[in-house]
């Protein structure tokens, strides 16, 4: 009888073992299985972390390349500026000496113009005098109005 109780005990004993053991190893295969999750998660995390921060970098690269380029753009913007305003410049100065020869060439021929006018009003006077009979060449003020007929032609040509 009492080799029957240890006998039984005993295999009560090693069903109670056998099922603790079956527990521990279905508790070591959970943790084991967590572990390998969290560990999984870990991975997963670090690569978006890594991705992002990859991404950061490009966005930050191609800042300071679009930083270069508008900068390079602002550079040609302002060459381009500095240019037009050259030309602007040098088309007014252009234009401003055109319209000073255009004045120039208004003004001589408006001299030219009274010149001929001056001249044939003194002509007209010398030539009046002489229909007259009273006055002859050799009179003071025909000579006076021959010698202003002179200087007025000598004036006249050299204006031209």
């Amino acid at each position: 009888v009492e080799l029957e109780r240890k006998l039984e005990s005993a295999t009560k004993s090693k069903l109670h073992y056998k099922q603790q053991w079956a527990r521990a190893l279905k508790e070591l295969a959970r943790l084991k299985q967590r572990e390998q999750e969290n560990a999984m998660a870990r991975l997963k995390k670090q690569q978006q972390e890594l991705e992002h921060m990859r991404l950061r970098y490009l966005a930050a690269e191609e800042k300071e390349l679009g930083k270069t380029e508008r900068q390079e753009l602002e550079d040609i913007r302002n060459e381009l500026n500095r240019l037009k305003q050259q030309d602007d410049k040098k088309q007014l100065q252009d234009s401003g000496d055109a319209s000073f020869g255009r004045m120039g060439g208004l003004q001589a021929r408006q001299l030219n113009e009274s010149m001929d006018d001056y001249l044939a009003r003194l002509i007209e006077e010398r030539d009046t005098l002489l229909r007259t009979g009273v006055y002859n060449h050799e009179d003071h003020i025909v000579s006076e109005l021959d010698r202003q007929i002179g200087e007025a032609l000598a004036k006249r040509s050299s204006s031209k």
